[in-house]
């Protein structure tokens, strides 16, 4: 019998939106670093990244295909930008939502250990909501309406 993946916990997971003094190319080669350590970081832009969900689809994505072995590239970091951006094609990836300056940017860490070895290198950091909560209000609302 075929075993199916287990489905990857996210509950541990830190997204946040940020911004670094680094440039550009100095903080993907620390964030480069960070994952080549072990540690699961990954920057989106943050002008197209619309919901937490988006990204933790991506992750829970990459996780699974790392455990199938079905994965493109060789890191759940890098994999989880394929996902996000929908290719299979890494610089297509990066165009698509890499990030394109440290003024405003996602960070997500796997766990709060990758967040904390990573925090160092951001300023004016913030959660990251993006539209689900406003889906969460709107549910509740409905519900309200509905007397669930």
């Amino acid at each position: 019998m075929t075993a199916f993946p287990t489905f990857p916990d996210t509950s541990d997971c830190v997204i946040r939106l940020a911004s670094s003094d680094l440039s550009k190319e100095e903080l993907v080669k620390k964030i480069i670093a960070l994952n080549d350590a072990g540690h699961t970081v990954q920057l989106f832009d943050a002008n197209n990244i619309n919901s937490r969900l988006h990204i933790l689809g991506a992750y829970v994505n990459a996780r699974v295909s790392f455990q199938d072995k079905s994965n493109v590239s060789k890191t759940i970091a890098t994999e989880m930008l394929l996902f996000a951006s929908m290719t299979t094609q890494i610089s297509e990836a990066i165009r698509k939502l890499g990030i394109k300056n440290t003024k405003k940017f996602i960070v997500f860490a796997d766990c709060e250990e990758s967040y904390s070895s990573a925090r160092k290198l951001f300023k004016d950091v913030e959660e990251f909501r993006g539209f689900d909560d406003d889906i969460k209000v709107l549910r509740e609302m409905a519900e309200a309406r509905l007397g669930n």
